[in-house]
């Protein structure tokens, strides 16, 4: 299979500075050092065969999107615990577990059956092994978990001389965070393509850093092994004992998630790329779409790569209003997107098609099943042990970028549509950093769709969904199903 992936600049639209030195006081307001925000809802609790209509923001089906709906009411899937079958479940409280933390890449499998990796369990307690690993609080927190894995931005200082590899963390409730260093700086440059990205401003632990803009990872346990991507190559890293790390697979296009399913099988999704007329730096007209995002199965023992299916290819967003990187003169890799990607029913996968603004369910074997448009961005899916599908949808900005419109928030599908589980709030004083994005029409009203707002949704075994912001926050959102 040729690969096509290339290295990429970046042609920003307008300077995006991003200042979180606030974050940890407000955080002190909603739930640091082992306080509770409680959310209170006295309604009935909803369920996917009797549903409450859905929330006006949740968007509406274009179609009856059958592939959404889980596992068939009354079957208990298999390591159940306290989830409750076809429960969407309501919001019982929410716990801060990290802030300031910055740049928080995705989460592993919650409940991990791998072996242990180096350094777990040794680590002192007393000194942080990196500077910039997040500090978490697991003060008062009851988790549901093993262990709680996630990738960290790499951060150079703000002279641009001091260079901060990303890291592999490992969090365990009651115990000291490990860290583990799988990149040198050159072989991160080289990886990620960091050379050709705009770098920010960003306060992690304190520290003024410099982030990579539009720079996205993936990261999955699978079959035994932990896996990782990124939307700045095309390779699927498996992440091994003793810092070793293997190039597993090689794409044809940019990474953009990465799916562990039932049966082990790895699952990938890749970045679009558009056809244009730049030859020069901007402006530039985008033309149309050179290659659609696409859906990959990876074969975690040989590293081979078939095609499940690409997508249709639809661009519902203003040509003239993408910023992109440049790959070549006649075409480029739209930056900031996420084709996120997600179990669903029997063996379906939902797939969320942000240059489209579609979310897709398929079968497996890439058959398209069902469409229903995606007003606003869905940038994270994970389907919990009830059979419900969760996601995690991005914020709408007024058309000057200025305001947020409607906040982010957790939704989960209903049967009809998506109904609103937790909004996501404290990201007002943000909005300066969530105003480069699409302009667009949501809904009749004049928005801008942020672009580079990645959230995470991962899950653990006891009624709890786990999200990851923008802006350096990890939130556990217990789930009532009283």
């Amino acid at each position: 299979m040729k690969n096509v992936a290339r290295r990429s600049s970046c042609v920003p639209r307008k300077p995006i500075t991003l200042d979180l030195s606030g974050i940890v006081c407000l955080m002190v307001l909603v739930g640091c050092g082992g306080n509770v925000n409680f959310e209170t809802d006295t309604s009935p609790e909803p369920t996917m065969s009797n549903p409450e209509p859905a929330s006006t923001d949740a968007g509406t089906p274009e179609t009856d999107a059958g592939g959404l709906n889980t596992n068939p009411p009354g079957k208990k899937p298999p390591g159940m615990s306290c989830w409750t079958q076809d429960r969407l479940g309501r919001t019982a409280e929410v716990k801060t577990l990290a802030s300031s933390a910055g740049t928080i890449h995705g989460f592993a499998d919650l409940v991990a059956k791998v072996e242990l990796l180096d350094n777990e369990g040794t680590f002192p307690a007393s000194t942080p092994q990196y500077p910039t690993q997040p500090a978490y609080d697991f003060t008062d927190f009851k988790a549901g978990f093993s262990r709680l894995m996630m990738w960290s931005a790499p951060y150079t200082g703000v002279d641009e001389q001091s260079f901060f590899s990303p890291l592999f963390t490992i969090a365990k409730p009651g115990q000291q965070l490990v860290a583990i260093s799988y990149f040198t700086e050159q072989e991160a440059r080289d990886a990620f393509a960091l050379n050709t990205w705009q770098q920010r401003p960003v306060n992690v632990n304190g520290q003024e850093l410099l982030d990579y803009a539009g720079l996205d990872f993936a990261l999955t346990e699978c079959a035994g092994g932990y896996y990782l991507a990124s939307n700045g190559g095309n390779t699927v890293w498996q992440l091994r004992k003793n810092t070793q790390k293997l190039a597993k697979a090689v794409l044809p296009g940019n990474v953009s998630s990465l799916l562990c399913l039932d049966d082990g099988t790895l699952v990938a999704t890749t970045l679009p790329r558009l056809n244009t007329m730049c030859h020069d730096p901007t402006p530039c007209n985008i033309t149309g779409i050179a290659q659609p995002a696409a859906v990959y199965s990876v074969n975690t023992e040989d590293g081979s790569v078939d095609l499940i299916t690409e997508l249709p290819g639809e661009l519902n967003l203003p040509a003239d209003n993408i910023t992109f990187f440049k790959q070549e003169a006649d075409e480029v890799l739209p930056h900031g997107l996420r084709v996120a990607v997600s179990q669903g029913q029997g063996d379906t996968l939902l797939v969320a098609d942000q240059l489209a603004r579609k979310m897709y369910s398929l079968s497996q074997a890439g058959e398209l099943l069902n469409t229903q448009d995606m007003p606003a961005f869905m940038t994270g899916m994970t389907k919990a042990p009830n059979g419900v599908v969760y996601g995690l949808r991005s914020m709408t900005m007024d058309s000057s970028g200025s305001n947020i419109l409607e906040p982010a928030a957790v939704v989960a599908w209903n049967g009809t549509a998506w109904q609103t589980v937790y909004q996501l709030s404290g990201h007002d004083e943000f909005a300066q950093f969530f105003g480069n994005g699409f302009q667009a029409d949501c809904q009749g009203t004049d928005c801008m769709l942020p672009f580079g707002a990645f959230f995470h949704l991962g899950h653990d075994w006891c009624n709890t969904l786990y999200a990851s912001d923008p802006t350096g926050r990890v939130l556990a959102i217990a789930l009532s199903f009283d």
